[in-house]
């Protein structure tokens, strides 16, 4: 059973909901280097003051311990830049869908990045802050 020609342009069209793909490589590339302006000073800040990490730089440490935070990075990038316009209209109450540009992008990397770790983080803790709610 093969599918019909253009099967997969409709497939990648409903995915990037009617974007470009060459738009969306594009924001998505911007979007990952806020990403890393972010976790880079993160990293920075860790290798200096955290004891628990490693002096040097580490790949499988890091790979053991950003995991979770990569694969949630990289499904919510995808999902703000091409979603935008629709949450532009509802978040910021506007009539006209706001246009999505490279400036705007980098800023939903560094956001969504620092998003994430913040709830990862909140994950950490969450059995210390249900602890001490109930207790």
């Amino acid at each position: 059973m093969e599918a019909e020609p253009g099967f997969w342009q409709e497939v990648v069209e409903i995915i990037l909901n009617g974007m470009k793909f060459s738009h969306f490589i594009g924001y998505f590339l911007v979007a990952l280097l806020g990403v890393v302006v972010f976790f880079m000073v993160q990293l920075w800040s860790s290798i200096k003051y955290d004891k628990r990490s490693p002096d040097k730089f580490n790949w499988i440490y890091f790979l053991k311990t950003a995991t979770p935070r990569i694969v949630i990075g990289f499904i919510c990038i995808w999902a703000a830049i091409v979603y935008y316009s629709d949450l532009s209209v509802k978040l910021l109450n506007s009539d006209v869908p706001l246009k999505l540009t490279g400036f705007i992008a980098f800023c939903l990397g560094v956001g969504i990045d620092s998003l994430i770790k913040g709830i990862l983080e909140i994950g950490k803790h969450s059995t210390k802050i249900v602890k001490d709610v109930v207790g």
